[in-house]
């Protein structure tokens, strides 16, 4: 995210660059708390259960 904000302070203008940051940012606000939620089940439910071999 700083970079972008960086980016577009010195070059004030969108470019590609700074267009991405944003929606990565954008999806990680959003969309992206789902996914995570899901992710972090899966996980936990895989890895949780097994026990460590020594």
């Amino acid at each position: 995210m700083i970079l972008g904000i960086i980016n577009y302070w010195c070059t004030k203008e969108l470019d590609l660059f700074t267009f991405i940051i944003v929606l990565i940012i954008g999806y990680g606000m959003t969309i992206g708390k789902k996914q995570v939620k899901k992710l972090d089940k899966w996980a936990e439910a895989k890895f949780s259960r097994k026990t460590a071999k020594y």
